[in-house]
């Protein structure tokens, strides 16, 4: 076995030296899947890299992530790759929850790399980020599907420019909420201080800062009713109706924060509005909140 593996490396490091990556990548494919060892994924992430197979050498990457986090003799190697693979969204995103562990020297280390690598691949990747942002700046005139794409398509911009091109698309009415909530979402992870207009799901106009709002699974009234709702739902046996629930009271969020939703601390009512059962709603604010939900999340799923 060992011998074998001596074989593929040695094959694998000539190919590195004939600069014909692609098989270097292949061959080491075959070492990773035989020892899935850090080193080997880093032999495999950089032969990809090299190859130009930026997405893929991002994606092995992933399953070692805490180890190339750990290392700083091959983070900055991981973080070009993740800049390669325009995973520029993700990365700033990664960024700003380390942000608080790393010391001085870390933080100057990632954010010269980072800006090093971006400024490699800047001319060729700078159309693509100019068409992204003209897409979400203009979100509320494409279609569900359309706004889907964009959104996914955002992960090649930085956090500064995704801050920058979706400012119109949170108070946009013809944006899906669910689409305006992600993006909020994406703006308290990188933890924006550029304060916003979020249009919610029931109509109103809300100011926000992301970087003191709350992620809705941090709010103590939120867990303590999921873990109720489960537990109903669990008895019987209706386990699968817990995504749809929990979709429903993310379109929420924004007003959960604000404390504008005040029922979170009754289980009962809860349900009656979530599931919804309009026969136990007794007022008629709630039953048009309940409708509400449930037309938004039909509407998303088309």
């Amino acid at each position: 076995m060992e011998e074998k593996m001596d074989g593929l490396n040695a094959r694998a490091q000539a190919a590195l030296k004939a600069q014909n990556y692609l098989q270097a990548s292949q061959l080491y494919a075959e070492l990773y899947a035989k020892k899935p060892s850090f080193r080997h994924n880093y032999q495999l992430m950089e032969s990809l890299y090299l190859a130009q197979e930026y997405a893929q050498a991002f994606e092995i990457s992933q399953e070692r992530l805490q180890d190339y986090l750990a290392d700083n003799e091959f983070l900055p190697r991981f973080l070009k790759v993740a800049v390669a693979a325009q995973r520029n969204l993700w990365l700033d995103i990664l960024f700003a929850s380390l942000k608080p562990y790393l010391t001085a020297t870390e933080e100057s280390m990632w954010q010269k790399t980072v800006a090093r690598s971006r400024g490699e691949f800047s001319a060729s990747y700078q159309s693509q980020h100019t068409t992204v942002m003209k897409q979400l700046q203009y979100l509320g005139a494409e279609d569900i599907f359309e706004q889907r794409a964009s959104l996914q398509a955002a992960q090649k911009l930085t956090g500064s420019e995704f801050i920058e091109a979706t400012k119109g698309a949170l108070s946009d009415c013809n944006v899906a909420t669910l689409i305006r909530i992600e993006i909020l979402r994406s703006l308290v992870e990188l933890q924006s201080k550029q304060s916003v207009k979020f249009l919610t799901v029931t109509g109103g106009e809300s100011e926000l800062l992301p970087a003191e709002l709350p992620m809705l699974e941090g709010i103590s009234d939120y867990q303590a009713l999921a873990q109720q709702i489960q537990s109903r739902l669990s008895q019987k046996g209706q386990n699968y109706l817990w995504q749809i629930l929990n979709l429903k009271l993310l379109l929420l969020w924004p007003e959960i924060v604000q404390q504008k939703i005040t029922w979170l601390d009754q289980a009962e009512k809860a349900l009656a509005i979530l599931l919804p059962e309009e026969e136990k709603i007794q007022m008629e604010s709630d039953l048009k909140l309940a409708l509400l939900l449930e037309k938004t999340l039909t509407e998303w799923e088309k």
